[in-house]
């Protein structure tokens, strides 16, 4: 008897069963066992890999959604007609075309406020008077930013930038050899919020917490940086927490680079002793920081 997986895994021990982004090159078996079934991020991926691979079925679901009157988590399609042909069709030809900064001409008035949002979303939550200060400075940086930079993006460019983006991960990670010469770029259309508490990470954990669980809202002495990201979806952003080294890639790729040319300039923020002796460990590190900036799309693949 042959059989598919020859070790044995143990209950809830479903490590790679939810890792979209390494089909087909590295990952030839998907299964969302266990708690992959209600993560948020696999969910999204699984959506993702769908469309690429059978958009057919995908937009077929979109419309029997739609035709029922049901909500969908993420919304992209708040168009005049949502049929499953139209759909399709709308989907091919964005993909044929040019990735271009195309914006809307006009736009409504945008009532938008996010605070007044998440409370309706997740309820109140308790604050001191510096987090409650904080709070409402960071708030009003998103309020801004929506209203005055990505009330005007047209959904004609960041839905084919998130079905684009997809592929990426095959693209780049498919074959080791090559890899290095692969070019990768910073978006333009990202925008960096400074805090002094790290909201963004707050308020996922606020969302997916048990009833009784106690979050807690991590303090720094400097300041966090939280990276806010145009959507096309009900939400119109959303909010990613990155690091230093984040922000390092990031600045660094402000300009084209090949992987091999990021790589040597972060090197001389290591250790070089520590360098020679964990350089696989470094590699990886890396590898994973671009992985995040892929999904975040505050990271581009281009293709030469």
């Amino acid at each position: 008897m042959r059989v598919l997986i020859s070790k044995i895994i143990g209950d809830n021990q479903y490590r790679g069963f939810g890792d979209f982004e390494r089909v087909p090159y590295n990952n030839d078996y998907i299964h969302l066992l266990g708690s992959y079934k209600r993560n948020d991020f696999v969910c999204k991926q699984m959506a993702n890999r769908l469309r690429q691979d059978y958009p057919e079925y995908y937009y077929r679901i979109i419309d029997l959604f739609k035709r029922n009157k049901l909500s969908l988590y993420k919304d992209y399609y708040k168009l005049g007609t949502t049929t499953e042909n139209y759909l399709l069709h709308r989907y091919r030809k964005l993909l044929d075309n040019d990735l271009k900064n195309k914006k809307e001409s006009s736009a409504k008035s945008l009532n938008f406020d996010f605070k007044r949002n998440l409370i309706k979303e997740l309820g109140g939550f308790k604050l001191n008077k510096g987090q409650f200060i904080d709070f409402e400075i960071f708030s009003s940086k998103i309020d801004a930013i929506v209203k005055k930079d990505f009330m005007l993006f047209s959904k004609d460019y960041l839905y084919p930038r998130d079905c684009k983006a997809n592929s990426y991960f095959q693209s780049l990670f498919e074959n080791n050899i090559e890899i290095y010469s692969k070019v990768l770029m910073s978006d333009k259309d990202y925008r960096i919020i400074e805090s002094k508490y790290n909201w963004s990470s707050f308020i996922e954990k606020q969302k997916v917490k048990d009833e009784n669980e106690i979050v807690i809202l991590e303090e720094s002495e400097t300041s966090f940086s939280t990276l806010i990201i145009p959507e096309c979806d009900q939400d119109r952003f959303s909010l990613v927490y990155v690091d230093s080294l984040d922000m390092l890639i990031l600045d660094i790729l402000k300009r084209k680079k090949t992987i091999g040319e990021l790589m040597e300039e972060l090197k001389n923020y290591f250790d070089t002793k520590e360098l020679k002796n964990n350089f696989k460990e470094f590699e990886e590190l890396i590898f994973g920081r671009i992985r995040l900036g892929l999904y975040a799309k505050s990271i581009k693949y281009i293709k030469l």
